[in-house]
């Protein structure tokens, strides 16, 4: 028997997914790309997270591989790989580097400080193989242990590695 799915997150998701598009659309800067840009990817983690069920690992890993981070590496490459060609730029092994720190950073932007470009538009997957990843293993941690959703809450943001 399939999984139920919730009108109303899929809703939410097309909003929040039109919201994305308008807000790379308007000029920046702009009071509604600020405004748009507030909120609209932690809404997709939150309605990611409601939906999310602990799974074991072998499972987890084979859907949200297949589903987040293949298309991350696809997308992230073909952003890389036609940025480098056009710029002209010999291939060194610096660039390979480069581009593999890229790669495994994942940034939304530029970090020059750590000599990282932005990957584009695919960010949000690597962050949300990762997030899965995680609260996975919180979520099997705490449900182990007993601890409520409320103890849990209150717990995460105490962790050495939380920000």
């Amino acid at each position: 028997m399939g999984s139920k799915r919730l009108d109303w997150i899929d809703i939410a998701k097309g909003i929040a997914i039109i919201l994305v598009i308008v807000g790379h659309t308007v000029p920046n800067p702009s009071p509604l790309r600020h405004a748009i840009f507030s909120f609209h990817m932690p809404v997709f983690f939150i309605l990611a997270g409601y939906t999310f069920r602990p799974k074991p690992w072998r499972e987890l890993l084979s859907g949200s591989v297949s589903r987040l981070l293949v298309p991350y590496v696809v997308l992230a490459l073909a952003w890389q790989v036609s940025t480098f060609l056009m710029s002209g730029a010999p291939l060194t092994s610096g660039t390979l580097v480069a581009g593999l720190n890229t790669l495994v950073f994942a940034s939304g932007v530029d970090v020059p400080g750590l000599g990282v470009t932005a990957v584009g538009m695919a960010w949000f997957l690597a962050a949300l193989f990762m997030s899965r990843l995680l609260f996975n293993a919180l979520t099997r941690l705490f449900d182990r242990r007993g601890i409520g959703v409320v103890w849990q809450g209150l717990s995460v943001p105490r962790l050495p590695f939380a920000v």
